[in-house]
Protein backbone atom coordinates (compact mmCIF):
# COMPACT_ATOMS: atom_id res chain seq x y z
CA UNK A 1 0.00 0.00 0.00
CA UNK A 2 0.85 3.58 -0.94
CA UNK A 3 1.21 6.10 1.62
CA UNK A 4 -0.26 9.18 0.90
CA UNK A 5 2.03 12.15 0.31
CA UNK A 6 -0.75 14.83 1.06
CA UNK A 7 1.63 18.17 1.51
CA UNK A 8 -1.49 20.24 2.51
CA UNK A 9 -1.84 20.29 6.64
CA UNK A 10 -4.46 19.17 7.59
CA UNK A 11 -5.93 19.94 11.48
CA UNK A 12 -6.33 17.33 13.26
CA UNK A 13 -9.94 17.51 14.88
CA UNK A 14 -10.08 15.97 18.58
CA UNK A 15 -12.96 13.30 19.35
CA UNK A 16 -14.16 14.74 22.21
CA UNK A 17 -14.40 18.33 23.07
CA UNK A 18 -14.71 19.44 26.94
CA UNK A 19 -17.84 22.32 27.60
CA UNK A 20 -15.59 25.36 27.53
CA UNK A 21 -14.10 23.87 24.10
CA UNK A 22 -17.89 23.70 22.79
CA UNK A 23 -19.11 27.33 24.33
CA UNK A 24 -15.71 28.88 21.96
CA UNK A 25 -17.08 26.84 19.27
CA UNK A 26 -21.13 28.71 19.52
CA UNK A 27 -19.18 32.29 20.51
CA UNK A 28 -17.18 31.93 17.25
CA UNK A 29 -20.22 30.40 15.13
CA UNK A 30 -22.36 33.41 16.62
CA UNK A 31 -19.79 35.76 15.75
CA UNK A 32 -19.21 35.29 12.25
CA UNK A 33 -23.38 34.40 12.40
CA UNK A 34 -23.82 38.14 13.36
CA UNK A 35 -21.24 39.33 10.99
CA UNK A 36 -23.66 37.59 7.82
CA UNK A 37 -26.54 38.47 9.44
CA UNK A 38 -25.32 42.56 9.53
CA UNK A 39 -23.81 42.07 5.88
CA UNK A 40 -27.44 40.90 4.71
CA UNK A 41 -28.84 43.88 6.00
CA UNK A 42 -26.36 46.39 4.98
CA UNK A 43 -27.20 44.82 1.17
CA UNK A 44 -30.86 44.44 1.85
CA UNK A 45 -30.46 48.25 2.76
CA UNK A 46 -28.72 49.10 -0.29
CA UNK A 47 -30.97 47.40 -2.28
CA UNK A 48 -33.98 49.30 -0.91
CA UNK A 49 -32.01 52.31 -1.67
CA UNK A 50 -31.29 51.40 -5.13
CA UNK A 51 -34.94 50.41 -5.98
CA UNK A 52 -35.81 53.84 -4.55
CA UNK A 53 -33.38 55.89 -6.87
CA UNK A 54 -34.46 53.99 -9.44
CA UNK A 55 -38.30 54.02 -9.29
CA UNK A 56 -37.42 57.94 -8.81
CA UNK A 57 -35.59 57.57 -12.27
CA UNK A 58 -38.36 56.17 -14.09
CA UNK A 59 -40.91 58.51 -12.40
CA UNK A 60 -38.92 61.48 -14.24
CA UNK A 61 -38.56 59.75 -17.29
CA UNK A 62 -42.53 58.77 -17.17
CA UNK A 63 -42.67 62.28 -16.99
CA UNK A 64 -40.56 63.47 -19.54
CA UNK A 65 -41.66 61.20 -22.03
CA UNK A 66 -45.35 62.43 -21.08
CA UNK A 67 -44.09 66.14 -21.64
CA UNK A 68 -42.76 64.99 -25.00
CA UNK A 69 -46.12 63.11 -26.30
CA UNK A 70 -47.75 66.39 -25.70
CA UNK A 71 -45.88 68.38 -27.64
CA UNK A 72 -45.83 66.01 -30.66
CA UNK A 73 -49.46 66.12 -30.23
CA UNK A 74 -49.88 69.49 -30.40
CA UNK A 75 -46.89 69.67 -33.60
CA UNK A 76 -48.75 67.28 -35.37
CA UNK A 77 -52.47 69.25 -34.49
CA UNK A 78 -50.46 72.73 -35.83
CA UNK A 79 -48.91 71.00 -38.62
CA UNK A 80 -52.36 69.18 -39.51
CA UNK A 81 -53.96 73.04 -39.25
CA UNK A 82 -50.88 74.36 -40.96
CA UNK A 83 -51.65 71.97 -44.16
CA UNK A 84 -55.44 72.50 -44.26
CA UNK A 85 -54.49 76.04 -44.52
CA UNK A 86 -52.08 75.61 -47.13
CA UNK A 87 -54.69 73.37 -49.19
CA UNK A 88 -57.20 75.44 -48.74
CA UNK A 89 -55.28 78.57 -50.00
CA UNK A 90 -54.05 76.39 -52.88
CA UNK A 91 -57.68 75.21 -53.97
CA UNK A 92 -58.58 79.39 -53.81
CA UNK A 93 -55.41 80.14 -55.96
CA UNK A 94 -56.11 77.29 -58.56
CA UNK A 95 -59.71 78.52 -59.19
CA UNK A 96 -58.51 81.90 -58.94
CA UNK A 97 -56.42 80.70 -61.58
CA UNK A 98 -58.96 79.02 -63.67
CA UNK A 99 -60.93 82.04 -63.67
CA UNK A 100 -58.13 84.23 -65.12
CA UNK A 101 -57.68 81.39 -68.01
CA UNK A 102 -61.31 81.38 -69.17
CA UNK A 103 -60.87 85.16 -68.83
CA UNK A 104 -58.10 84.94 -70.92
CA UNK A 105 -59.80 83.08 -73.55
CA UNK A 106 -62.78 85.05 -73.63
CA UNK A 107 -60.66 88.14 -74.00
CA UNK A 108 -58.35 86.18 -76.97
CA UNK A 109 -61.60 86.10 -78.39
CA UNK A 110 -62.86 89.28 -77.82
CA UNK A 111 -59.71 90.29 -79.62
CA UNK A 112 -59.89 88.51 -82.56
CA UNK A 113 -63.84 89.56 -82.38
CA UNK A 114 -62.81 93.61 -82.27
CA UNK A 115 -59.73 92.79 -85.29
CA UNK A 116 -62.19 90.88 -87.26
CA UNK A 117 -64.53 93.92 -86.88
CA UNK A 118 -61.26 96.77 -87.02
CA UNK A 119 -60.51 94.80 -90.61
CA UNK A 120 -64.27 94.69 -91.31
CA UNK A 121 -64.31 98.27 -90.74
CA UNK A 122 -61.15 99.23 -92.08
CA UNK A 123 -62.22 97.67 -95.40
CA UNK A 124 -65.69 99.59 -95.51
CA UNK A 125 -64.21 103.10 -94.65
CA UNK A 126 -61.53 102.29 -97.47
CA UNK A 127 -63.92 101.94 -99.87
Amino acid sequence: MKKSTNKRKTKVIKKTFSISDVGVLIEDFEKQLGLVAEGVVSLDQKLDRTSAMIENRICSLDKKVDSLDQKIDRVAAELKEFVRSEIETLRIEIKSIEKNKASFVEVAELEKRVSALERLVGKRTRT
